[in-house]
């Protein structure tokens, strides 16, 4: 697959995260092995060898406490006031 990537001029950048096995073979392309990852982020969902889903409600709940923070002004604003009601 690297060949054949970089024949078109692409080239691979990877990570592996190895889940629920015993297996301690690393995952080598042509310029070597690969990084090993505990956790990543996919489509804004944490994935985590170590923490289940709790790690990816965390974020969830961090990034929809950030939003609503700063959607606190625009309700208070006058013009929303009696529309609110």
């Amino acid at each position: 697959m690297e060949a054949t990537a970089g024949s078109v001029g692409l080239r691979i950048k990877s990570k592996i995260m190895k889940v629920m096995t015993d297996c301690l073979q690393t995952v080598s392309l042509i310029k070597g092995p690969t990084d090993e990852v505990e956790e990543f982020t996919y489509l804004g969902s944490v994935v985590s060898t170590t923490r289940g889903s709790e790690q990816d409600v965390e974020a969830r709940l961090g990034k929809a406490t950030t939003f609503f923070r700063a959607m606190d002004k625009l309700w208070k604003s006058k013009p929303l006031e009696g529309q609110l009601k």
